[in-house]
């Protein structure tokens, strides 16, 4: 019997392949018989869209497989610049990014907690809801390993800009990958979030063309390495902005983690970490959408806005000049998923009005499940 979702209520997709292998069969029958447990299936969510069931022809070959479907989100990709955002009409600000950052890095430590592997991540594969509640997509494309025969079943596939340097250059099909490799790729996304751009970019200084985002990477090369080849622009978003703990593992990861790869911060520091920034986020007392950490002492938004004339956090003025700290979101204890997810691992929500999509404002005391 095919497994299907406790609730009828819950929508099914199918993916179809065409002429599958006898190795991708044997790994989809793997990951159905070794699913995660959901850590917000009680708050009507999905976490990871999983494969639930095998897919048969009538002569019983494995065409595909059933998986939730995911609704009412979009992906990291719309979100995370600031021209997606006006191309899609997404709104959102600096406080609801770490949220969202927060929650992707506590379901990558409960992904990695089962001893799985991503191998692809990459801001497509990742969808976010308006209660800032992540969803990772193309699990089957994950690195699998048998609990019983050992046999590991290898991510074929890896995305330019998220590959860590010791990959680039080799056959990702050929290695056996371990989470300190996704350990990048989460920086990266998480860059991202709270940058509005890739972490492997800026003005290039050395002689000739500038260098392909890879070859940045393999070279260990950002405007923040201390490398004088390549630093920051008018329109780089500086690093002292962040809380101090955060900063600090912005350069783990990408400048000593460049040379010392098991050095990067694992999922589970991120989600520490963008915890503890998430209480000294305050909000700005000019602009209603600005946010900004208490550590920088003033709002960046506001500064980047007088000297670029550009505010990718656009909001309305405010009468008063005094900022105000931002109310703390709730974390909701999860259940269904001791077996996998240590005490203390849960999912921080902001619960936005319908209709707000991705407004991200922390102010609202709605329960996040909307109940």
């Amino acid at each position: 019997m095919p497994y299907l979702p406790s609730s009828s209520l819950v929508p099914l997709s199918a993916k179809i392949y065409h002429n599958p292998h006898n190795e991708r069969v044997d790994k989809l029958q793997l990951m159905v018989r070794n699913r995660p447990s959901d850590p917000n299936a009680n708050l009507n969510h999905i976490s990871f869209a999983w494969p639930y069931s095998i897919l048969e022809d009538k002569q019983g070959k494995v065409v595909g497989f059933l998986m939730p479907e995911v609704v009412g989100s979009e992906t990291l990709l719309k979100l995370c610049t600031p021209i997606m955002r006006r191309k899609y009409k997404l709104e959102t600000n600096w406080y609801f990014l770490h949220v969202v950052a927060r929650n992707i890095a506590a379901i990558i430590q409960a992904i990695h907690l089962k001893g799985y592997v991503l191998g692809d991540i990459k801001l497509e594969n990742i969808l976010v809801n308006n209660r800032a509640l992540p969803t990772i997509i193309d699990t089957d494309s994950f690195q699998v390993s048998d609990p019983d025969s050992s046999k590991i079943y290898r991510c074929l596939v890896g995305s330019e800009g998220f590959t860590p340097a010791e990959l680039i250059g080799v056959n990702i099909a050929d290695v056996d990958q371990t989470e300190v490799h996704d350990r990048f790729r989460l920086g990266v996304v998480i860059y991202y979030l709270l940058f509005s751009g890739p972490p492997f970019r800026g003005l290039w200084q050395g002689g000739g063309d500038s260098l392909e985002q890879s070859e940045l990477i393999r070279r260990g090369l950002w405007p923040f390495s201390g490398d004088k080849l390549l630093v920051p622009s008018n329109t780089t978003i500086p690093l002292n902005i962040l809380h101090p703990d955060l900063h600090a593992l912005f350069l783990r990861c990408f400048n000593e983690g460049h040379k010392f790869p098991h050095r990067r911060p694992t999922a589970k520091e991120w989600r520490g970490t963008l915890e503890a920034a998430l209480k000294e986020v305050v909000r700005c007392g000019k602009i209603d959408n600005h946010y900004y950490s208490r550590s920088y002492g003033k709002c960046y938004w506001c500064e980047r806005s007088s000297n670029l004339n550009l505010d990718i956090f656009p909001g309305k003025s405010i009468a008063t000049v005094t900022p105000t700290p931002s109310p703390k979101v709730a974390l909701t204890p999860l259940t269904n998923f001791t077996e996998n997810l240590p005490k203390g691992i849960t999912l921080e929500m902001v619960n936005l009005p319908a209709g707000q999509f991705l407004m991200g404002s922390p102010d609202s005391d709605t329960d996040a499940s909307g109940t």
